[in-house]
């Protein structure tokens, strides 16, 4: 299922622990609906299916495979993208997007490639809190890494609108294979289980990342893509695996910091 939050996930006290955290908003009803991480002034990224117009996707055969026609799409008008920028203060500055940027090999069905870009219309300004987060410069995927997951999302598997909670949470890095279950194909992702009973991404977050902390710097590993239909149930998550985009990512974003 996808829209996987954090469930069994701890809330975050101090928004500047991870200070590339950003919300995906739909503009009319100002709902949470998905996340993403600010690799760059200008760029939010995030999973393909964000990106969708789930309405539309469902009944037309067009967009039910890769190459995905424009209409496919939510058009940028019709959302923002929110972040914080005080360590304590709870309060959501929200920017205009530009023009998104599924993966032009994402297929919805299958679940493939999913992974994408937001651009901003104005860029934000980037200090110690919002700032972006690292790009994996090699492939640090290894299995039995402990990795972090972090995101806005439902505070009840149920709820039907996003909350303006941030949660994290601890996983641990397992064999594609254990994702096949998800009935998906294996290849360019990573595979996540909880470290705790019932922790894991769940419904509300897809498109946040998964992270490493090396050298006192956090690494963007993975976008979070999809999970089992029950909320922190004990099988792992699939995430896109970003390193293995990295050349996409850079033939488009044109200001991604460096160290």
């Amino acid at each position: 299922m996808l829209r996987p939050i954090i469930a069994g996930g701890t809330k975050v006290k101090r928004f500047d622990k991870y200070p590339f955290e950003a919300a995906i908003i739909e503009a009319d009803s100002e709902t949470i609906y998905c996340g993403g991480v600010i690799i760059s002034s200008k760029f939010i990224l995030t999973a393909a299916h964000c990106l969708t117009n789930d309405l539309i996707v469902k009944s037309r055969a067009k967009c039910q495979t890769w190459n995905m026609p424009k209409e496919c799409f939510r058009a940028p008008k019709t959302m923002r993208i929110g972040y914080i920028n005080h360590p304590t203060q709870e309060i959501m500055h929200k920017k205009r997007v530009l023009r998104t940027i599924p993966h032009p090999y994402y297929n919805a069905v299958k679940i493939t490639n999913d992974i994408g870009l937001i651009e901003l219309v104005n860029p934000i300004v980037c200090l110690d809190l919002p700032r972006p987060i690292c790009l994996p410069t090699r492939n640090f995927s290894k299995l039995g890494n402990e990795l972090i997951i972090a995101g806005w999302g439902y505070s009840e598997e149920e709820a039907l609108n996003g909350q303006t909670v941030l949660t994290e949470g601890k996983v641990i890095q397992v064999p594609p294979t254990d994702c096949g279950y998800l009935m998906i194909p294996t290849e360019r992702i990573l595979c996540a289980r909880g470290m705790k009973s019932r922790q894991a991404s769940c419904q509300g977050d897809s498109g946040s990342g998964i992270f490493a902390l090396r050298d006192f710097n956090y690494y963007v590993l993975g976008v979070t893509s999809i999970g089992p239909i029950e909320c922190g149930f004990e099988h792992p998550d699939a995430y896109t695996d970003v390193y293995a985009y990295m050349d996409w990512i850079k033939s488009i974003v044109k200001d991604i910091p460096t160290i």
